[in-house]
């Protein structure tokens, strides 16, 4: 564990931080403080990662929320003790995030760091600035583990390998008729996961049990369920040219991954008439 004096000297260089900076910042000066409780809401119920010394909830932001950089939020409850205590945990994790955030935090992405009862202040803050830098690294690490070992099940692409490109033939559209970057990748393959869901659902696959199940799973992560409309006049023409030239097209019939089930993909071709139906009912008229 820690000295005393090294953790006052957490605790007082958390002091001489900016009320409003939670950090020096991903770029500078990008992380800031959040404040209004809906955003702290919408972390709670998104992505959670707990660890000895904290929980961290983290929620990547929909592109129609304000600001490209980090925001992050501190709550240290009464269950952590006194208001000395209190605040001492806070500074400590608000020094915490100081070392750590730039490196690591994601731009676009709200954090909430939540103190635990005693550990928080008493934990040693070498190893609190460990558990962070794991907790922020957990979800990229799982998430290449899970595709490396799909992809090694299925170096030829002959079957399994297609999950990976579930909802992509929708948001690879999105994308490219949004204009690359207004949209992020993942927020285009997030809607365009629900108009598979849809899809597959309309041609017996899945039932809307399952559609509903899948698209409260994308909203709690925080991501968009709705497609954006690419064209006023027509939008599913729009929708339609840009995925017949997806990669996945052949001879200009655009094939899908659909969904026959948890971890259950098929690529098949659907009706034109069909996929019109899914986009009108799955884009969003703002």
């Amino acid at each position: 564990m820690e000295s005393i004096s090294n953790a006052a000297a957490a605790d007082r260089g958390a002091d001489k931080a900016p009320p409003d900076r939670a950090a020096s910042g991903v770029s500078g000066g990008d992380m800031q403080v959040l404040r209004k409780r809906a955003d702290f809401l919408r972390a709670a119920s998104a992505r959670r990662q707990g660890m000895p010394g904290f929980l961290l909830q983290a929620r990547q932001r929909r592109a129609d929320e304000a600001g490209a950089g980090v925001r992050i939020g501190y709550t240290c409850s009464k269950k952590l003790g006194n208001a000395v205590t209190r605040n001492r945990a806070k500074r400590r994790l608000r020094a915490l995030a100081r070392e750590v955030m730039p490196d690591l935090a994601r731009p676009g992405w709200d954090y909430v760091l939540v103190g635990r009862p005693g550990v928080t202040v008493e934990r040693g803050f070498a190893d609190l600035r460990a558990d962070l830098a794991a907790a922020l690294a957990h979800a990229v690490k799982r998430s290449c583990q899970i595709k490396a070992d799909v992809v090694g099940q299925d170096e030829r692409e002959a079957g399994l390998r297609a999950i990976l490109n579930f909802g992509h033939t929708f948001g690879h559209a999105i994308e490219a008729g949004m204009g690359y970057g207004v949209w992020l990748h993942g927020e285009g393959v997030a809607a365009g996961m629900v108009m598979a869901a849809e899809l597959s659902r309309r041609l017996g696959l899945v039932d809307a049990a399952f559609v509903q199940r899948l698209t409260d799973l994308i909203a709690r992560a925080g991501l968009p369920t709705r497609g954006p409309v690419l064209d006023a006049a027509d939008n599913a023409g729009r929708y339609l040219q840009l995925m017949r030239v997806d990669k996945k097209a052949e001879a200009g019939e655009i094939r899908f991954v659909l969904i026959a089930g948890p971890g259950q993909t098929i690529m098949r071709a659907a009706p034109d008439a069909l996929v019109r139906e899914v986009i009108d009912h799955c884009c969003a008229i703002v």
